[in-house]
């Protein structure tokens, strides 16, 4: 699921208790992804207010992580996008998830 278009610190909240209750509502954490909208070309997610930026997703990440290590992991909507900034979703989220 996505980050929900809410203001970042409200999407990261939002993001660790939906996750939180899908999986306590029986979905196992290998079934469920964090999903970002856009990335800009500075390489943070899209600066409007409804997105998470890259360091936001990273501290959802690890928190989630850390009760669930079978989760499944994060994208971004468009790989295009990412793509058009050098892949800095990739780069800056992909190692964590790995890890």
């Amino acid at each position: 699921y996505y980050n929900l278009g809410l203001s970042e610190s409200d999407s990261r909240a939002k993001v660790i208790s939906n996750t939180r209750a899908l999986i306590s509502a029986g979905i196992p954490a290998s079934k469920i992804g964090i999903g970002v909208e856009n990335v800009n070309s500075n390489g943070n997610l899209n600066d409007d207010l409804n997105t998470l930026n890259i360091g936001m997703v990273n501290s959802a990440w690890a928190e989630l992580s850390q009760s669930y290590p079978t989760l499944r992991g994060a994208y971004v909507w468009s790989i295009n996008l990412d793509q058009g900034v050098g892949y800095a979703f990739a780069k800056q989220v992909g190692p964590n998830i790995r890890n």
